[in-house]
């Protein structure tokens, strides 16, 4: 009995251009880059510009990592989003407005809504599709858009998030 496995064959990363330094946050909060460093490592995070969404960093980090694992979207069998921030509450799904983008009409695709975790969940979730055989190639995306949702006078939550998205597409493979 041979066992299937899922191998990372490509990945990618979209950060926007705008950086918040921490020193810019010394500006707005009680607080200073060691104070931020110390307890969270961070010493910059990534926002948005008004024309970003979730799902437009979402399909760029998917890009890039299509673009690294030699792959066209058509190759896909299944597009998996994690993200707690997408573009509309209702409809469409950004992993929908993803696979439009990269023009895999015929690709299955869904939204994992969770929060820290969602690229975690997503990746777990493409793996066991891998495992069981339904799928042989997945592009597995988190995407966070949290810049236009965070009080920026709360210094316990400014001072962590940021905007982007990072994909790795999930192979099966024997080995």
């Amino acid at each position: 009995m041979s066992h299937i496995f899922g191998q990372i064959t490509g990945w990618g990363a979209y950060v926007p251009e705008r950086i918040i330094t921490n020193q810019e946050l010394e500006s707005r909060l009680n607080t200073n880059h060691e104070w931020i460093v110390q307890r969270t490592g961070i010493h910059q995070r990534h926002a948005a510009a008004a024309h970003e969404t979730t799902s437009s960093m979402a399909t760029e980090a998917g890009r890039r990592a299509l673009t690294r694992a030699n792959l066209q979207p058509t190759d896909l069998d299944l597009i998996v989003l994690g993200t707690s921030t997408p573009d509309h509450f209702v409809a469409p799904a950004p992993s929908s407005q993803v696979q439009h983008a990269l023009g895999a009409p015929n690709v299955p695709a869904f939204t994992i809504t969770t929060g820290c975790t969602g690229f975690v969940y997503a990746l777990t979730t493409a793996h066991q599709f891998i495992q069981s055989g339904a799928y042989r190639t997945i592009l597995v995306i988190g995407a966070e858009l949290l810049t236009r949702l965070i009080n920026w006078e709360d210094r316990a939550t400014a001072v962590l998030f940021g905007d982007g998205a990072g994909a790795v597409v999930l192979q099966a493979t024997n080995k």
